[in-house]
């Protein structure tokens, strides 16, 4: 038990992050955080934590979705045509959860367009998005029962929870707030052992307007929001609960700067694509996840951006980057 009726049920992945945590949540209703990803092993695994705790699949009433992300989401099919649980979720991600193959889709397309508009070799690009394919497949459409929104009061096996948008991670990323208990439900907004990726994404509920995201900065300033929380216990979708939020986000704001800074050391004199930079700072991981380096690049030059010491430029129907006032 990691808080008072508050149960861990950690749920193996295929992701270099391992495994995944839902939360078990006693009360009326009988409530699941997240489920888990969408294979055989893991719901094996969240049906084996449930009876380590005295439960069924068939009792389970409630889940409550923190983020869109396959990981966190996959299991809800099986787990509502089990259990016939009622889902809650932030209101703009029961479009995306009522039509997940669709929007999975739509997805990897914004996700692939970005890749080549920022450098990525049209082939590295497509290639590099064949497990994403692989893993929406096995999703299924669920019915969102419950849409609430930002800053609602969520009931959670009868204890009140409000939810707060902290988008970032992903666009609908959201954070439940026991402010009586101290404790909060925090999906992948913070982690304790890694740093979450702000990962380029279109809104859940709308078409790509053809716009680049900018979620570092959005992310950013959720945090902020986050710092200001009165928290004793963070409950994450990876990993440890986290008991010192604030320090850990001064830690993670701060190393948000200093990649920034080396960002504008590869941009020294000349301009570059995203992905170039990219190469140079991770190395072989920018040909492997090209999508998530691509996302690091972009998201900490928005930084600088912001700042005025960097921007973004066209040259030849490619976008890159360069410092201000620099050739």
């Amino acid at each position: 038990m990691v808080a008072r009726g508050i149960h861990r049920l950690p749920v193996p992945t295929e992701l270099a992050v391992g495994k995944v945590n839902a939360y078990l949540v006693e009360g009326d209703p009988l409530t699941l955080i997240d489920t888990g990803p969408p294979t055989t092993s893991a719901l094996r695994a969240l049906e084996q934590g449930l009876r380590q705790h005295g439960y069924a699949l068939d009792d389970v009433e409630l889940i409550v979705v923190t983020h869109q992300h396959a990981d966190h989401v996959g299991l809800l099919g099986p787990v509502v045509e089990r259990s016939g649980a009622t889902v809650a979720a932030l209101s703009t991600l029961a479009p995306y959860l009522g039509d997940i193959l669709r929007a999975r889709d739509d997805d990897l397309a914004v996700f692939e367009a970005l890749m080549v508009r920022h450098g990525v070799p049209r082939a590295i690009a497509h290639r590099s998005l064949s497990a994403w394919r692989t893993r929406g497949a096995r999703s299924q459409d669920v019915e969102v029962d419950r849409p609430f929104q930002p800053d609602s009061v969520v009931d959670v096996a009868g204890r009140s929870f409000r939810a707060l948008h902290v988008p970032g991670h992903s666009p609908s990323d959201t954070l439940l707030y026991d402010q009586a208990g101290g404790v909060a439900f925090a999906g992948d907004h913070l982690l304790g052992g890694i740093s979450s990726n702000a990962l380029m994404c279109r809104q859940p509920d709308r078409p790509w307007d053809g716009n680049r995201p900018r979620p570092l900065l959005a992310y950013r300033e959720s945090l902020r929001r986050t710092r200001a929380l009165e928290l004793r216990l963070l409950l994450t979708g990876h990993g440890e609960p986290v008991t010192d939020h604030r320090v850990l986000i001064d830690a993670r704001l701060r190393a948000h700067e200093t990649r920034a800074r080396q960002v504008l050391a590869q941009l020294d004199h000349r301009p570059r694509t995203a992905h170039a930079v990219a190469q140079d700072l991770f190395g072989s991981r920018a040909g492997e996840q090209p999508l998530l380096t691509l996302s690091a690049v972009l998201g900490h030059a928005d930084l600088l951006i912001e700042t005025g010491h960097a921007e973004e430029v066209v040259i030849d129907g490619v976008a890159h980057l360069r410092t201000v006032g620099r050739g």
